[in-house]
């Protein structure tokens, strides 16, 4: 048992971390936590009732039978645990912790890991819909989407998304997993495939630490362009960002950095006055200054299903979503996981808040996956990823970087500063 002060917002809250499995079956879904399962249908009715995909989520039965896997109250065709029993090898833990992928795909790639992705009895919705959402003729080079994101499962797919029961990752695709990750099921070929390898554990491992001297440190430079500390292969990120908030001000607000090896970003952002910033990584990271807290997502989703996140006025994303779901970093294979990492992202942002997304963004080329490195993104998944987020503002670089604003048809028109509902559009001040 880890017990952990987690700072959300203006909060601090006790997260209590409980590891405890027992070696039966490899991937199928883990119970989920008895905070969130007590207030879960009064939350799915009130964020899922339009769509009528969830009422309640309830555990039942025995997993060596596949009856571990959640069984939903919603109108479906499919039956989740029958899904399960075709599709998962049933392996002891004691066996998964020794073995190598070859073994636990026994020449198949059905492991249910691999398999149950494409199953989960948990929807994804129309963030997972290559058809779904309104779409517009957009200014920047691709149509601009906006669909209907629903928080609850996104949140509760989440908990059972890290880290992956298979290591190392697969070599290829997974052949039951390629249309999705290729948007090919209407065999169009809208991506292509080339090759990169890695095994980088981030998901699962251990602790890493920053001192308040540290940050201190980062963020004195950051004052300074010539001293400003960027990641080694990124030249120029550092002024990117910079230009960025110079323009789009974080100061006196409250955010989020998703995915941070160091707390460059971090620094970056308090250097120019936020008040807060919240770290949300694959790894445990322990923060010793008082402006940084941290927590892993499958935390991060604990706390918004018990209404414990207070939500932020802006998020930033520096080369880290392109990476979910691919397998690289310890997580799932998912071919959905960076839709799904940006769809968590907005619902953890203020109705009209910003997001600051580095990444490789290029809409009048074609999309590229590089597995299990990354993805490249072109004028076919683009628009899905930045699907109900405004695009306000490009700044290039190496990594261009896309200011975004929250879109919430609840609130048209809100902005950080003025609430919702919100009468004024954010207005960018120019250096």
């Amino acid at each position: 048992m880890l017990t952990a002060e987690r700072r959300v917002g203006r909060m601090v809250v006790v997260v209590v971390m409980i590891s405890s499995m027992g070696g039966l079956l490899v991937g199928c879904f883990r119970a989920l936590p008895s905070t969130p399962r007590r207030i879960l249908a009064d939350r799915l009715d009130a964020d899922a009732k339009k769509q009528d995909q969830l009422s309640r989520v309830f555990m039942k039965g025995d997993c060596a039978k596949c009856q571990h896997v959640p069984e939903v109250t919603q109108h479906t065709q499919a039956n989740p645990q029958q899904e399960c029993m075709r599709g998962c090898q049933y392996i002891p833990l004691t066996k998964r912790d020794g073995a190598t992928i070859q073994e636990l795909e026994g020449g198949t790639r059905n492991d249910c890991d691999l398999h149950s992705i494409l199953n989960d009895p948990v929807p994804c919705g129309d963030v997972c819909d290559y058809n779904a959402g309104t779409r517009t003729e957009g200014k920047w080079g691709f149509h601009e989407i906006v669909k209907e994101i629903n928080c609850s499962a996104m949140f509760l797919r989440q908990q059972h998304a890290l880290p992956s029961s298979i290591w190392p990752p697969p070599k290829a695709v997974p052949e039951n997993l390629r249309a999705a990750f290729l948007m090919d099921s209407d065999r169009l070929g809208r991506i292509s495939v080339s090759h990169e390898f890695y095994q980088q554990r981030q998901a699962g491992g251990g602790i890493s630490g920053w001192s308040e001297e540290y940050v201190e440190d980062l963020i004195k430079k950051a004052r300074t362009a010539e001293h400003r500390h960027e990641p080694a292969g990124y030249p120029g990120s550092s002024d990117t960002i910079n230009d960025a908030i110079s323009n789009f001000p974080v100061s006196g607000l409250e955010g989020a950095v998703y995915g941070s090896e160091l707390p460059w970003v971090e620094a970056m952002v308090l250097s120019q006055g936020a008040a807060h910033v919240t770290t949300i990584e694959y790894r445990e990271i322990h923060s010793e200054h008082s402006h940084i807290s941290t927590m892993v997502p499958t935390t991060a989703a604990e706390l918004w299903l018990s209404g414990e996140f207070d939500l932020l006025d802006f998020g930033v994303s520096f080369s880290s979503f392109e990476h979910a779901g691919l397998g690289r970093y310890g997580d799932r294979l998912n071919p959905f996981g960076d839709l799904e990492a940006m769809g968590q992202a907005w619902c953890f942002t203020k109705p009209g808040g910003l997001f600051y997304f580095a990444g490789p963004f290029a809409p009048e080329q074609e999309d590229t996956l590089v597995y299990n490195a990354h993805r490249e993104y072109g004028r076919h998944r683009l628009p899905h990823l930045f699907a109900s987020w405004e695009v306000l503002d490009v700044v290039e670089g190496q990594q261009p970087l896309y200011v975004l604003r929250k879109i919430d048809p609840k609130c048209p028109d809100a902005t950080p500063q003025s609430g919702c509902p919100g009468k004024f559009r954010y207005q960018p001040q120019r250096s």
